[in-house]
């Protein structure tokens, strides 16, 4: 979606301009962040605090728990990083759990002050320079924001092309009543262009990473496993199970699904991909990366044999395969243990790398310690 409702009064194609070739994620997550908070409020005055709040709880998830790049030098990034080692909050933290604890900490922690304050520089002001193009042309970089705030107050009141909001005092904006009554009744549609131009600025910064579009919400970690525990039950009526990480006897009552390359990196329930473990080991392993040295040849053995023997039992089941090798299930059980092995590790090890980069901790070996 990359186009927004006209209405005749309003400069829709400015608040478009505003996303055009955006080296940061800032002016992105700023409008996202005003989107946020109108779904919870009526009132036009919005203090930045509010918005930037908004913007790193918005973020919070995306960076820590999916890893997501920002680029090295994007300041939302650091932010995030900053305030993750002054509160202790989880990786996997709720939006709302994030925004009260940014709020409870601007009260008191002058290092959390400064983190904030430092998106108030700049982005408020320039997030509006699509606005004034022709007044900002030629401008030296050290007034913008002065006449920025002057074309806002200048401007607010015409008939037609008015900004987005003007300056309320040194540290809050207030909305154009005629731009808010148009979000409200095109939210929809406004919030999915805005998510849109996010994914294809995430999109270039991570081209290797499976599933942009799905990581930047937070959302409660919904897994449908149910496929999968059919699968390896059915596998632990003909066969006993060990876990390949510990060797301990698994339990066919009582088993945990492992996603051998982290669910947080893959975000799917594939079974070629899900291994089933001793409880105690999954909770170690979490969203580590294991050691494909030790562990890969264990992996694909457990693999192979519950594709045969599933084959046999319920074919059906195995369509995940029939996908990741572009092959017939009919072609695929014709594959020799090593075939199927190395298949399986041309887009396993891959995967591994990738995640790797992109920041998951690597080289998980299971300890008696670990747990």
């Amino acid at each position: 979606m990359n186009n927004l409702p006209v209405l005749y009064n309003l400069p829709v194609t400015s608040l478009a301009s505003a996303f055009n070739q955006t080296t940061n994620s800032y002016k992105l997550y700023w409008f996202y962040a005003i989107l946020q908070i109108l779904k919870k409020q009526d009132q036009p005055i919005i203090t930045f605090d509010e918005i930037t709040t908004e913007m790193i709880a918005s973020t919070w998830y995306t960076i820590n728990y999916f890893k997501i790049s920002f680029g090295k030098q994007d300041k939302l990034r650091q932010a995030v990083a900053s305030i993750r080692m002054i509160s202790n909050l989880a990786e996997d933290a709720s939006p709302q759990r994030v925004a009260e604890e940014i709020r409870k900490q601007l009260k008191e922690n002058k290092k959390v002050q400064k983190i904030i304050a430092e998106f108030h520089r700049y982005v408020p002001y320039r997030f509006l320079s699509p606005f004034f193009a022709k007044e900002l042309r030629g401008k030296k970089d050290s007034v913008k924001n002065e006449l920025i705030r002057k074309e806002a107050a200048e401007t607010f009141s015409l008939k037609e092309n008015f900004p987005l909001y003007r300056f309320a005092g040194v540290d809050s904006i207030e909305l154009h009543p005629t731009w808010m009554a148009y979000f409200k009744k095109q939210i929809a549609i406004v919030e999915g262009f805005t998510l849109w131009n996010l994914t294809q600025f995430l999109q270039k910064r991570n081209p290797n990473i499976p599933n942009i579009g799905g990581k930047i919400f937070w959302r409660p970690q919904q897994r449908d496993l149910k496929k999968a525990r059919k699968f390896w039950y059915i596998y632990s009526q003909e066969r006993p199970m060990n876990c390949i990480f510990s060797n301990q006897n698994i339990d066919p009552t009582n088993f945990a699904i492992d996603h051998f390359i982290p669910w947080s990196f893959l975000t799917h329930d594939l079974l070629w991909n899900l291994i089933p473990i001793e409880q105690s080991v999954n909770s170690s392993k979490n969203n580590c990366l294991p050691e494909l040295d030790t562990y890969f040849d264990k992996f694909s053995t457990v693999q192979f044999d519950a594709f045969h023997l599933l084959y046999k039992k319920q074919k059906r089941l195995l369509e995940d395969y029939a996908i990741l090798f572009h092959e017939e299930l009919d072609q695929v059980v014709r594959f020799s243990k090593s075939a199927f092995s190395e298949k399986l590790y041309q887009h396993i090890a891959p995967s591994i790398q990738i995640a790797a980069n992109a920041g998951f901790s690597q080289g998980w070996i299971y300890t008696k310690r670990s747990l």
